[in-house]
């Protein structure tokens, strides 16, 4: 996307007067934005108040429009062409009106472009450069009095004050004009620059110590207060010409801005891409986190639940314990001749104690068993040591035979008394 103001770096400013003594102003000027870059153009008319006012809107206006509506790769050619379309522009309009001939218009155009600036001249009028406290007189008067300086005749100073420092020698609207005189390196501007472009009634009037005073006060004035300080001080200094001046002044470096802006676009090609990447990278552990904390949670959930179950399981578990510890106790009663013992199901060793003639009665009767046992094993013996005495008492008379009888008869047993106590 375009940059909405691609000249952000610097501003423009200029104005004209007429001055003390002229009638007429046949100064023009013109600043503006094309595809070739800003533009500002200064024209100093000659020719009488009518023919240099109609030059030096023609030429501006020329050199507008061509600007506008061609692109040129090197601004240098722009100017060259821009000037030669003025000149040519002039000559068709003196021929289409005689009486506008001998008109013709200076020249002073300078281009700010991709962040340097490029100018050109024709005639005597002049672009200055106020940097750091110091002021430089880009261009070069084609003025005869110029001549004379080249050739070493007269000083600068001396030219400045010669009876023929306004005859020119080159200009538009000649026949045989000589092409512009262009700066063949760009200038790369400094935060803080300033460009003058005037017309010699300025430059004529205001010595360069003066315009390097007012310019340099950036700040004291604003750019609009400056430039109307120079056109008042020429006006003071008799004010014998028209006065025109522009300021291009660069709040900062374009060079400056280019790496900012060369800073911005690498931080949105690598550091959105990057910081994206972060982003990914933290949701991802959150997710992580979450995920986790819920497995945690379930886990912990399911190891309680296992727990309740257990506890429930062994407290279900506790009563059939105990009814399977008296059936093992009935069994064994069972299998040693032991009477079972009056033990109520599901009571504990807390019931048995508390019923003390049960535990009495059960003593009595384990030893009548005991007693019984024990008879029974003695007379098994006793036949065991006597297995002939039935064959030698079979001869004996019948009282032998009953008596025998009445021992082998078992004894009553000892234990009747208790088992109608315990029936009792």
């Amino acid at each position: 996307m375009k940059d909405k103001n691609p000249y952000s770096y610097c501003n423009v400013v200029g104005d004209t007067n007429v001055g003390c003594k002229r009638k007429a102003n046949e100064d023009w000027l013109t600043y503006f934005e094309s595809e070739n870059g800003l533009v500002s153009v200064v024209c100093d008319g000659m020719g009488g108040h009518v023919g240099g006012a109609v030059a030096s809107h023609l030429a501006v206006e020329t050199i507008e429009q061509l600007l506008k509506s061609h692109y040129y790769d090197d601004p240098r050619r722009a100017i060259v062409d821009a000037a030669n379309a003025a000149n040519a522009a002039i000559l068709k309009r003196t021929s289409e009106q005689p009486e506008l001939k001998g008109m013709g218009a200076t020249l002073v155009m300078l281009v700010v472009r991709d962040g340097k600036v490029y100018l050109g001249s024709v005639g005597d009028s002049r672009i200055y450069l106020i940097r750091s406290k110091t002021i430089t007189q880009l261009t070069k008067d084609q003025s005869f009095v110029q001549m004379l300086v080249d050739s070493g005749e007269l000083t600068k100073e001396q030219a400045e004050h010669h009876p023929r420092k306004n005859e020119i020698t080159n200009a538009l609207g000649l026949e045989g004009m000589r092409p512009a005189t262009v700066l063949p390196d760009a200038i790369i501007p400094e935060a803080g620059d300033c460009f003058l472009l005037c017309s010699d009634g300025l430059s004529g009037m205001v010595s360069d110590h003066d315009i390097l005073k007012v310019v340099s006060n950036q700040t004291g004035m604003t750019q609009r207060e400056r430039v109307n300080e120079l056109i008042r001080r020429a006006r003071e200094k008799g004010g014998l010409d028209n006065i025109t001046s522009i300021i291009v002044e660069f709040a900062v470096s374009p060079q400056e801005l280019s790496l900012q802006a060369a800073k911005r676009k690498k931080w949105l090609t690598c550091g959105i891409p990057a910081a994206i990447i972060v982003l990914a990278l933290c949701l991802f552990l959150l997710f992580k986190y979450v995920r986790n904390n819920k497995a945690e949670t379930a886990e912990s959930e399911q190891t309680e639940q296992t727990v309740l179950t257990d506890s429930a399981g062994q407290t279900d578990a506790q009563p059939e314990a105990l009814v399977n510890d008296d059936d093992a106790t009935s069994d064994n009663n069972a299998a040693t001749g032991n009477q079972p013992k009056a033990v109520t199901k599901g009571r504990g060793n807390a019931d048995r104690k508390s019923d003390p003639a049960s535990t009495v009665t059960d003593s009595k009767k384990n030893t009548a068993a005991n007693k019984e046992q024990k008879t029974d094993s003695q007379q098994k013996e006793t036949k065991q040591d006597n297995p002939t005495k039935g064959s030698s008492d079979a001869g004996s008379g019948p009282d032998d035979s009953k008596q025998h009888e009445s021992q082998n008869q078992p004894a009553p047993k000892a234990n009747s008394t208790n088992d109608g106590e315990s029936n009792s």
